[in-house]
């Protein structure tokens, strides 16, 4: 079956004058004119290759003609054959003249893979006729002057048999995307933009163009916009316009619209805004942007965001939809990493088609956007190429050699690895179109087949990769709803206090317990220090002898005497007390500590409120100390130490209290026996010389100890007085050690300084109560620490949301 190929030429705009008339007698007025029409036929390579198909009307003086037919102007079958030899539609225009040969101007060649089963409307440039580029004809033509301009706008449509039409769908219409996958892609991207400029990388399939500052992207993108009538324009030069990507999305619709969006921006534009006006919009879009992430951001500045700015061209001469991603150009200087950095970000995943433009004089071996695509470290891109489409920009600047060398190369490559060239020059009213490149096959080469090649390519691999894509939000979902249990997803109210004061209550429920359990080896310390200080151990020489009165011996009873030597001993027991408080507020430290280590895990309190924690527990341990010491021990002052008064140490009153006990006549007889007079071999050699001093001092009998003599009576007497208060002071101090319960006031005292710091350990293990209860402490907790990262985690997690739902749309 043949294909059915229907052409109607709409209207030429610009076109090429060739006649040049003259005024005569002030008649006519001299402006250059024409008297176009437009021939159809098929050929290959820009030559027609068959018979003319057909032609149009002429349209008298006017370059800018409109033929406006109500049906289109050609109407014919195509077989297989013919399509093979003959690939393209060729719009030749002519010059009528009435009296010479039409002069040629020019023509306009589409390639029919274009032309779709549905039919579109596009501009397309006129090009030089290179079977007939000049025409004797025009004899009035000045020298030098164009040999064509313009352009021409064409409705085609081509219907294939249905293998043709299954085919054509299989490499075009069916790959390309369609407006709603288009409109969810450019969507996606601009969220995994946002989503990057947080640290959080969404690799979303697309095609990002790549290049040095001196490439020519922008003019690409100016040029395809131009090709479709489009007055979007990208800014071109120095500017803002470098530092963030660009998304262009190229979207069919029944008239011409231009839209520009940024996170944070909204600038409606009106339907007859001009090329500046949406250049302000976008620099202004991404101003917005570089303001927002940098505090402070100046035009001057050089700072670089993957925040992209999308610009979005609705025209009804879209001949394919597409969405690509124009990235900021590499720079030299300080900031040449960055800008690498970022671009590697964007083009590293598999799943991202590089578009790698650079100049076509230059070597590929020195393209920077190039280089970067099949760099191999630190991380390997594409260096075999497969997912890269080299585009060579700048043709006409580009040697002969340079020129011969990339075609050859393009006619040797597989279809799937041809680069692609742009070739370019001005119109008639200034602006760049595309230029036909001489010897480069038509699928390779203009803005139309490049966006043609990547949307054929894009759809494929959108449809594709959608799953993974989708996993990877999903799977960013999953570390969003983990944070949002941890920081909430609200500002903390009482049901969210409850919930954060819960867990640090459980850990505080046990650090009075563990307090307690530490506690035991710093009272075995303790215990070991005062068991050496017992009263066994009690110096001799410490004993403070009474001026004995012989006619009061009888009723001695020797009791200041012993309190003195009491309280010589068990003031002893003060040092290593206080010892013992210094290592149990030490200990104290240590468990708050360790609580706080743990607490800082849970990772949504206030630092505010474990400071809060900090000090309470710190100054409940310091009044503990205090209060066991002031319970338990003399003051420092020892003019303090009065008998009797209110808040009289546990200490004070055991040594206070030594036994009132009178000596009786046998206990008398017992210590003048003959036995007991033979102790004074016990007592050493200083209590022996202070022993005789006292002798000679109340008797005046000398007493020569060394002598090995009887002592005198009254020696004997001192000696059972000594006798006496040593042991009645040893009975009440007691004595103790590691093996044996102690004994006496030891034993109280022992007891006494355990009861107390278990107690004390008993009311730390209420300490998660009083927690619980603390004003200044709930106050921290109403602290919304994490306001901040709240309002960014909400912020992913509608965009993420926003991105699973477009991913729906692939």
């Amino acid at each position: 079956r043949p294909m059915k190929l229907e052409v109607e030429i709409v209207k030429g705009q610009g076109l090429l004058p060739c006649d040049f008339p003259k005024q005569l007698f002030g008649f006519g007025d001299g402006k250059p004119s024409s008297d176009p029409y437009v021939e159809v036929a098929l050929g290959s390579g820009g030559s027609p290759g068959g018979d003319i198909l057909g032609r149009t009307p002429t349209i008298y003086k006017n370059l800018n003609p409109v033929w406006n037919s109500s049906k289109p102007h050609i109407k014919v079958d195509i077989t297989s054959e013919q399509l093979q030899k003959c690939p393209d539609l060729i719009l030749r225009i002519f010059d009528e003249d009435s009296f010479s040969d039409p002069d040629v101007m020019g023509q306009v060649v589409i390639p029919l893979r274009e032309i779709t089963m549905h039919g579109t409307t596009s501009w397309h440039d006129v090009t030089a006729n290179p079977i007939k580029p000049y025409s004797s004809g025009s004899r009035n033509r000045k020298a030098g002057a164009p040999k064509y301009s313009g352009r021409l706008e064409v409705w085609a449509k081509l219907e294939r048999p249905n293998d043709a039409v299954a085919e054509q769908k299989t490499h075009s219409e069916a790959s390309a995307l369609n407006t709603t996958e288009l409109t969810a892609l450019s969507n996606i991207l601009s969220i995994a933009g946002q989503l990057s400029a947080d640290n959080i990388t969404i690799n979303a399939p697309k095609v990002a163009v790549v290049g040095g500052q001196s490439a020519g992207k922008s003019t690409i993108f100016n040029v395809i916009l131009e090709g479709i009538n489009s007055v979007a324009r990208f800014p071109t030069g120095d500017g803002t316009c470098t530092k963030v990507p660009t998304i262009l999305k190229l979207q069919k619709g029944s008239s011409n619209a231009v839209q520009v969006s940024a996170p944070g921006y909204s600038s409606p534009l009106s339907p007859s805004a001009s090329s500046a006006e949406i250049v302000a919009a976008i620099k202004a879009a991404q101003r917005t942007i570089l303001v927002n992430e940098f505090p402070g951001y100046q035009d001057d500045h050089v700072k670089f965001s993957p925040t992209p700015v999308m610009l979005t061209a609705i025209s009804p001469n879209v001949p394919t939809e597409i969405v690509m991603v124009d990235l900021p150009g590499m720079v030299a200087g300080p900031q040449a990493e960055d800008v690498k950095s970022m671009v590697r970000g964007q083009i590293i995943s598999t799943n991202t088609l590089i578009v790698s433009a650079g100049k076509a004089d230059n070597d590929d071996g020195v393209d920077e956007g190039l280089a970067l695509a099949r760099a191999t470290a630190p991380e390997a891109i594409d260096p075999s190429g497969e997912r890269t489409l080299r585009l060579y920009t700048f043709w006409k600047q580009a040697r002969d050699i340079r020129q011969d060398q990339i075609k050859r190369d393009i006619n040797a490559a597989p279809p799937q690895s041809k680069a692609h060239v742009l070739d370019l020059k001005k119109s008639s009213d200034g602006n760049l179109v595309t230029d036909f490149a001489a010897g480069v096959p038509s699928d390779c080469q203009g803005t139309g087949r490049l966006v043609v090649r990547l949307a054929n390519a894009l759809g494929p691999l959108v449809r594709n990769t959608k799953d993974e894509l989708r996993q990877q939000l999903e799977t960013e979902m999953q570390r969003i709803a983990a944070r949002l249990d941890v920081i909430g997803d609200k500002p903390p109210d009482e049901s969210r206090i409850a919930k954060r004061l819960q867990p640090v209550q459980n850990i505080l429920s046990v650090v009075g317990h563990d307090l307690d359990d530490n506690c035991n080896d710093m009272t075995h310390t303790f215990n070991a220090e005062l068991y050496a200080l017992g009263g066994d151990k009690i110096d001799e020489m410490r004993v403070d002898f009474w001026q004995l009165n012989l006619f009061e011996l009888p009723f001695f009873q020797g009791e200041q005497a012993t309190l003195q030597t009491v309280k010589n001993q068990m003031e002893l027991w003060i040092k290593p007390f206080k010892e013992l408080m210094e290592a149990f507020y030490e200990e104290c430290n240590k468990s708050i500590e360790k609580v706080l280590a743990e607490l800082e895990k849970l990772d949504d309190l206030p630092m505010a409120f474990l400071d809060e924690i900090k000090s309470m527990w710190l100054t409940d341990a310091k009044k503990a100390v205090e209060a066991m010491t002031s319970r338990l021990i003399p003051p420092d002052n020892k003019a303090l130490w009065v008998p009797g008064r209110e808040d009289e140490s546990a200490l004070e009153k055991m040594m206070n209290k030594p036994p009132s006990k009178t000596m009786t006549k046998e206990e008398m007889a017992d210590y003048l026996s003959p036995d007991s007079l033979k102790s004074l071999a016990d007592v050493c050699d200083e209590a022996k010389e202070k022993l005789a001093a006292q002798c000679k001092k109340i008797s005046g009998e000398e007493f020569d100890y060394k002598a090995g003599k009887e002592p005198p009576m009254m020696v004997q007497m001192l000696v059972v007085v000594r006798k006496r208060i040593l042991e009645s002071a040893k009975q009440w101090v007691g004595v103790g050690s590691a093996y044996e319960n102690p004994t006496g006031q030891m034993n109280g005292f022992v007891n006494k300084v355990q009861e107390d710091i278990k107690q004390t350990c008993i009311q730390f293990s209420k300490f998660e109560r009083k927690v619980g209860t603390n004003q200044s402490c709930l106050e921290c907790l109403k602290e919304d620490k994490y306001e901040v990262e709240r309002y960014k985690v909400l912020k992913h997690k509608e965009l993420l949301q926003h991105a699973i739902y477009e991913v729906g749309k692939l």
